[in-house]
């Protein structure tokens, strides 16, 4: 399973990166060199890896809470714990995959991906997860720019060289202070703008932005699957959740939440992506599916919930509707797979439904 990446924008010059590029021009004139100034972009492959690193952390500090939080029954904490071990060995193939396409990530990324200990002991912090989802969708919004300035040295003297070293210093330090003051409550903007806080699943926002960028073509739409080719989508919703609530509280409706959260992610194919569509409801995109495969995931979701073991012996349903469509058109798609949904909670929950014939 996979997240998209993070819409891309123009490349901006920071204090940090006017005072990197400032000080390597200097560094060249004062050796009588020519220097090349490099703003330095990430190519598509790498943007991709950032992007599936980023909700391979998210999903795994989503179980990391799930199994520390909630009173769980064996059976449910076993299915997490199995599902935990599948995402922290992904994490760790695509921290090796992020150094060979030459990522350059702090401490944080390579904690929350290297692989956890045998009985899932030692996992980061909350927040160690959330800053390396931040990092990595950071990343994520890197496009592949690549400027070559040419320096000639012009034979300044030694005096103005000084003068425009300490003036290079003084700018780096600006720009050092500025960034370190910044760059975390912009990281934390980042996170918090594309995930659902409660499950750790892409978000609403999430979802409207990919809509938008396979209408046109472009972004992770361009990724591994066509936008023309077939694509389907399953609506979710969790049956008599006002129910729950009323009877157990929101604190434990939250825990219900997080365990089908969990649950999906664990049931989709692998290039799959679920997002949290807004109450108890969820959206699950399918890249490269027809509404038969479409539909035989659904029924394993459906099926799955049943089995869900939660605090109190409580049971859960779930009601699903499919559509299939093509990525170019699959807004249409999603508002067919929601009237299909309403189908299936007229017929009686608990149950998958296709779209209605007109």
């Amino acid at each position: 399973m996979v997240a998209p990446h993070v819409s891309p924008g123009r490349r901006r010059w920071t204090p940090a990166t006017v005072g990197v590029a400032a000080a390597a021009g200097f560094v060249a004139a004062l050796v009588g060199l020519p220097a090349t100034v490099h703003a330095m972009g990430q190519p598509d492959e790498l943007r991709e890896l950032a992007a599936d690193a980023a909700h391979a952390v998210a999903e795994e500090r989503a179980l990391v809470a799930i199994a520390a939080t909630v009173e769980a029954t064996p059976g449910l904490l076993a299915a997490v714990h199995a599902r935990l071990a599948d995402v922290d060995a992904a994490g760790a193939v695509l921290l090796t995959e992020l150094d060979a396409a030459g990522a350059q990530l702090p401490g944080v990324v390579r904690n929350a991906l290297s692989a956890l200990a045998a009985d899932g002991a030692g996992a980061p912090s909350d927040s160690t997860y959330r800053a390396a989802v931040a990092e990595l969708l950071d990343l994520t919004t890197q496009p592949v720019r690549v400027v070559n300035v040419p320096v000639e040295p012009q034979g300044i003297g030694f005096a103005t060289l000084v003068i425009v070293a300490l003036m290079f210093v003084a700018l780096g330090l600006t720009a050092l202070l500025f960034t370190l003051r910044s760059a975390r409550p912009r990281r934390e903007l980042s996170a918090l703008a594309w995930s659902d806080a409660l499950t750790g699943l892409a978000n609403r926002r999430r979802l409207d932005h990919d809509l938008r960028e396979r209408a046109l073509g472009t972004g992770a739409a361009r990724g591994r699957h066509p936008v023309s080719g077939p694509t389907a989508v399953i609506m979710v919703d969790i049956d008599h959740f006002k129910d729950i609530n009323d009877s157990h509280g929101h604190r434990y409706g939250d825990d219900v939440l997080r365990a089908v959260g969990a649950m999906l992610t664990r049931e989709v194919r692998r290039d799959d992506v679920v997002y949290r569509y807004g109450g108890e409801e969820f959206c699950i995109v399918l890249p490269g599916a027809g509404d038969s495969d479409a539909a035989r995931v659904a029924d394993r979701i459906v099926a799955a919930a049943r089995r869900l073991e939660l605090p109190g012996g409580v049971k859960v349903t779930l009601s699903a509707g499919v559509a299939d469509g093509t990525g170019a058109d699959i807004e249409r798609t999603l508002h067919a797979a929601d009237d299909a949904l309403l189908t299936a909670k007229r017929t009686g929950r608990n149950r998958t439904a296709l779209p209605t014939p007109a």
